[in-house]
């Protein structure tokens, strides 16, 4: 009966051990297929007219912080990722 008792002890750093592995492959999987997810946002996103209508809204703001006076920004055209053109600055 003592024995048993032990044996149950001894193997508990063991399922520690593997709980701790499960609990990394899921957090790993979990990482990688968020990362994946933003990736493939950012593809396209950038790559529609609303996704870079926002950067347009987002680059007018953050200038605007810093120049004083009145910034505008044309329309811009392209993959904001291999290449992008600004109509108008």
């Amino acid at each position: 009966m003592g024995y048993g008792r032990w044996a149950m002890e001894a193997d508990r750093p063991q399922r520690d051990r593997r709980e701790a592995v499960k609990i990394l492959q899921v957090t790993a999987v979990f990482l990688t297929a968020l990362i994946a997810f933003v990736f493939v946002a950012g593809l396209v996103l950038s790559s529609s007219d609303w996704g870079r209508e926002r950067v347009r809204r987002f680059v007018i703001g953050q200038v605007r912080g810093i120049v004083h006076g009145q910034v505008t920004v044309g329309r811009i055209s392209g993959n904001l990722l291999t290449g992008a053109t600004i109509e108008s600055f």
